[in-house]
């Protein structure tokens, strides 16, 4: 089995369960490939030196299995930049704390990377929000599996954002900004503002005001076929946009088009770790002493 590793710096705490891992991997004769920037941490942090296939910076290496992602949520989503067009599936190993991707604990790890070796587990996909205007505003990576955001930059003042969904007017929002969010992301952000919790699976997006000046507007669920069109404009000459973890700032009166992706993120999952478990897990609906 070939494994891509991925991640960002750690704690001291993670130091031997990263060696515990990559000992574990080396055991079962598994073809490692590192992002090589990790790989200079991973040897200066924990003074052990990982064996490996080969490195890699911008291009995920050509037959790959699996991907392995060590960090957060964050880092999960910079590894589906580099897996994106190569159909990897991705399994998140938390090193840090919340997680609604990285759903692999500490204490679980080995365990489950056993069952990784042994191919018993499932694969999930996850649809992806992209930007088609402005198109070379991100580039090539111009997709996003959580959020796309457009957000004031620096004054006080508010933003006004005009959007339509397929044409269709929906309405004017004065408000510190706009989450248009997949249903991975509606844990992320948008949940953060009021947003609902969208299954995997929903074929929708939604878009959720930031701050809204009107009591009366909500977070509206779009179906994910849907053409979204939005209209910025504000007091300040630029405005910050984001895709997930990536921001570029764009003119106040630029108009911005968004449509469901041609491809999907594939996520490894196993059998006994679905959603509705991780929801209760790290939103800790079980501390209710009613349960």
């Amino acid at each position: 089995m070939n494994i891509l590793i991925y991640g960002r710096k750690f704690g001291k705490h993670f130091n031997g369960i990263a060696i515990q891992l990559f000992e574990f991997l080396k055991d079962n004769n598994i073809k490692l490939f590192f992002n090589e920037n990790f790989y200079k941490f991973i040897c200066q942090k924990t003074m052990y030196i990982p064996k490996y296939q080969g490195l890699y910076n911008e291009e995920a290496p050509k037959d790959i299995d699996v991907a392995i992602c060590i960090g957060g949520d964050g880092t999960f989503l910079e590894t589906a930049t580099y897996t994106y067009n190569r159909n990897i599936p991705i399994l998140g190993i938390n090193s840090g704390r919340l997680g609604f991707l990285s759903t692999v604990g500490q204490a679980a790890m080995i365990k489950t990377i056993e069952k990784l070796i042994d191919r018993d587990f499932l694969i999930e996909e996850r649809i992806m929000i992209e930007l088609t205007n402005p198109k070379d505003l991100y580039g090539k990576f111009n997709f996003a599996l959580n959020d796309f955001t457009v957000q004031k930059h620096k004054v006080l003042q508010m933003i006004k954002t005009r959007i339509t969904c397929n044409g269709d007017f929906l309405n004017t929002y004065w408000s510190d900004g706009i989450i248009i969010s997949t249903p991975t992301g509606s844990t992320a952000y948008s949940m953060s503002c009021n947003g609902p919790i969208l299954i995997p699976g929903s074929n929708c997006f939604v878009i959720t005001p930031i701050a809204n000046h009107n009591l009366t507007v909500r977070p509206v669920v779009v179906p994910a076929n849907s053409e979204i069109e939005l209209f910025i404009d504000g007091p300040e000459q630029e405005i910050l946009t984001s895709l997930d973890y990536r921001t570029r700032t764009i003119k106040s009166t630029s108009l911005l088009k968004l449509k469901l992706s041609d491809f999907k993120i594939k996520i490894v999952r196993f059998k006994k770790n679905n959603y509705f478990s991780t929801l209760r897990e790290k939103l800790m609906w079980g501390i209710d002493v009613r349960n």
